[in-house]
């Protein structure tokens, strides 16, 4: 194995792993491989030597994925005094704006009834899972942009990410069963007796079936509702992984809260839940195609986040230079 080449490993190692993994496993199996390719060369035998160095470079780089894996997990699980004060205070802000928002959203529908009821809070809880997938982005952007200041470290960084996936599956799965079951739950509690689903009471499953059955009786029928409600579930479920990621770009590049950078939190959440009423707007118009109007707003947020991670390096690089 060449120097070239070993010195590009080795920079890479400690750009990820810590000095004793790279002591104790990196540098060892980097000399193992080098005297292995050296040996190789000496017996006559180059071919011999180039296989080596390819599996050398395979070997490495899958050791340092793992070290770097079992440093992170290890990280994680083992949160120090400062991590697990910033972890709280954003726990306690998603907690309260999630709660907030969601009795908000959950109000609307059952304050709308063409009937006046006495308030029942059973009948309210039945409305709470169709309005989490909505509180839950805009809970996480909240937190992450008035709870971290200056103090976001690689490692807070990991935590958020890994409770926005987190956020993201639970999402699906109120999207695609839980919602709908309630909302079924409720109608039938309202009714008295049990009726047919709607369109907000199906399934995932059920809402492509019926898709698939509209078109199979008509291939010109788009179902253009029935799709955009489709493709709307499964791009809400990707939203609080999106949107984590853009408030941890504006909070990076503000470094602390700065009114302009709450604004933007405060824009951002609220602007996403305007931005999707609106692109499902025109989808069910027929002006822009179901998915596009479903996915557009998870778009539009990852191509700004994309432009301020840019401008912040150009920023940094003509500020170094």
């Amino acid at each position: 194995m060449t120097a070239p080449m070993i010195e590009r490993l080795r920079r890479l190692g400690m750009r990820m792993c810590t000095a004793a993994a790279m002591e104790r496993r990196i540098e060892p199996t980097l000399a193992d491989i080098r005297n292995e390719c050296l040996e190789a060369y000496h017996r006559g035998r180059p071919w011999r030597a180039r296989w080596i160095e390819v599996v050398g470079v395979l070997a490495i780089v899958k050791m340092i994925i793992l070290v770097t894996l079992e440093c992170g997990t290890e990280s994680l699980l083992q949160p120090d005094a400062e991590l697990r004060s910033a972890l709280l205070r954003l726990s306690a802000i998603f907690g309260v704006v999630v709660a907030v928002t969601t009795l908000a959203l959950a109000w609307v529908p059952f304050n709308t009834m063409p009937v006046p009821r006495p308030i029942d809070a059973g009948e309210l809880l039945y409305l709470i899972p169709q309005a989490l997938p909505i509180a839950v982005p805009i809970g996480l952007t909240i937190a992450i942009v008035f709870g971290l200041g200056a103090s976001l470290s690689g490692r807070l960084a990991m935590w958020i990410l890994s409770a926005a996936a987190t956020c993201s599956v639970v999402s699906f799965l109120t999207l695609g069963w839980w919602a709908p079951a309630s909302n079924q739950a409720y109608r039938t509690k309202i009714v008295g007796q049990e009726i047919a689903k709607g369109e907000n009471e199906l399934t995932l499953g059920e809402l492509g079936a019926r898709i698939e059955q509209i078109r199979a009786f008509d291939p010109a029928a788009p179902a253009r509702r029935l799709s955009v409600l489709y493709h709307t579930r499964w791009a809400l479920s990707v939203t609080p992984l999106v949107l984590a990621v853009f408030a941890l770009v504006i909070t990076r590049h503000s470094r602390r809260i700065t009114v302009g950078s709450a604004l933007g939190g405060v824009l951002a959440s609220g602007g996403f839940a305007l931005l999707l009423i609106w692109t499902n707007y025109l989808a069910f118009r027929g002006s822009v195609p179901p998915s596009l109007g479903a996915w557009l707003p998870n778009i539009t947020f990852l191509g700004m986040t994309a432009a301020l991670t840019a401008y912040s390096r150009g920023h940094r690089a003509n500020g170094i230079s």
